[in-house]
């Protein structure tokens, strides 16, 4: 751009190149454009044209920013699987799980296994190599759980605690998918426990030594599942009643209250008489079991094996610790106790949140007294 006057001595015009582009050919030509000042003061009209100018100058400055900042965004799309991987180590995943606020909701022994459950996830991947769970494949997360020791049931429960935790960390990390979406676990044999006969309670009986005695007691007269009986508390225990909130119904908030059999009686006094005072009536079982989930109960399915009983691989249902439950839910029908009085006693009826059993009933009473006596002493 520069000035110029058509005449001497008169208006001064703004020559200027435009671009133009023929619409036949396409090609690009440019031509003067004359612009007027309307004004014959020279200072006056290069005022006007460095105004021009400078707002050109603005302009582009604009416009090239604009291109910079589409061109780092072009780039950035280009190379996006390079620059959102991110690495997430498995200790911050555990971390981020504990910030998270449904994790402070979560009752004690739900994350007790939450806790087991991650960290033998996280000795499993580390073991094969792997420290982000980034890197943790569908393929791996499978393996894993496969390699767990116990039923198909076991290993469908630290599936559903895996995906809870990948669920409530994954936005904190950016990850769409979780290495568990899709998987599931099916039951292979479909067999179910069994009870025990009472030949082989007897056998059983004459074989347990320490603690063992007066836990199986418990599970046989109570019905109360394995991980209740290890953390059975003396305060638990009235000496008539056994008040228990299992924890399989603590998202109930029921409270089972459940009378003490003369047997179980007897062999509680006589447990409690030669131990020393603990918060649990069986102090060494409920730290092992509280260390180490599945372990105490493989050491009593040890003793049957050593005893012979369900030994018969083909047989169609199995026995183990929760064959107790079984056992004592059977002995409650055989001695004629109705389905309410079972339900009562066991737990296995759907209650409302806040229903809570505040004492035993006569029903009860005389449903738990008529249970036979075995041969435990």
């Amino acid at each position: 751009m520069f000035l110029s006057q058509k005449v001497s001595g008169g208006v001064w015009y703004l020559v200027d190149s435009q671009k133009e582009v023929d619409r036949d050919s396409g090609k690009v030509r440019y031509k003067k454009v004359w612009r007027s000042t309307h004004t014959e003061d020279r200072g006056a009209a290069e005022s006007i044209m460095q105004e021009i100018l400078s707002a050109r100058m603005l302009a582009n400055r604009e416009q090239n920013k604009d291109k910079i900042r589409k061109l780092i965004l072009e780039r950035a799309e280009a190379t996006s699987e390079i620059l959102l991987i991110r690495k997430t180590p498995l200790e911050e995943v555990w971390r981020l799980y504990l910030a998270h606020p449904k994790t402070a909701s979560l009752s004690r022994a739900t994350f007790r296994n939450s806790e087991i459950t991650w960290r033998k996830f996280s000795e499993f991947m580390k073991e094969s190599g792997i420290g982000c769970i980034e890197e943790v494949t569908r393929e791996k997360a499978m393996e894993f759980l496969q390699n767990l020791p116990g039923t198909d049931t076991t290993k469908r429960l630290r599936r559903t605690i895996l995906l809870s935790i990948f669920n409530r960390i994954k936005d904190d990390i950016g990850m769409d998918k979780t290495p568990l979406d899709g998987t599931s676990i099916e039951a292979n044999d479909g067999k179910s426990r069994r009870c025990f006969t009472p030949e082989e309670l007897r056998l059983i009986f004459q074989n347990l030594t320490g603690e063992w005695k007066p836990i199986c007691t418990v599970a046989l007269y109570t019905g109360l599942r394995f991980g209740d009986c290890c953390t059975l508390r003396r305060s638990e225990y009235t000496g008539d009643n056994i008040i228990r909130e299992p924890q399989k119904l603590k998202r109930h908030k029921q409270r089972l209250i459940i009378p003490v059999h003369p047997a179980l009686r007897q062999a509680l006094d006589k447990w409690i008489g030669l131990t020393s005072p603990d918060e649990f009536l069986f102090p060494k079982l409920a730290s092992q079991y509280q260390r180490k989930w599945g372990g105490k109960s493989r050491e009593f399915s040890a003793l049957l094996h050593r005893l012979h009983i369900g030994d018969d691989s083909n047989a169609e249902e199995l026995v183990g610790f929760h064959s107790f439950r079984h056992t004592f839910n059977t002995m409650l029908a055989d001695t004629g106790a109705d389905a309410s009085t079972r339900m009562k006693l066991t737990g296995h009826s759907s209650v409302d949140m806040n229903l809570v059993y505040t004492h035993a009933t006569a029903a009860l009473q005389r449903a738990i007294d008529a249970l036979p006596t075995i041969g435990i002493a």
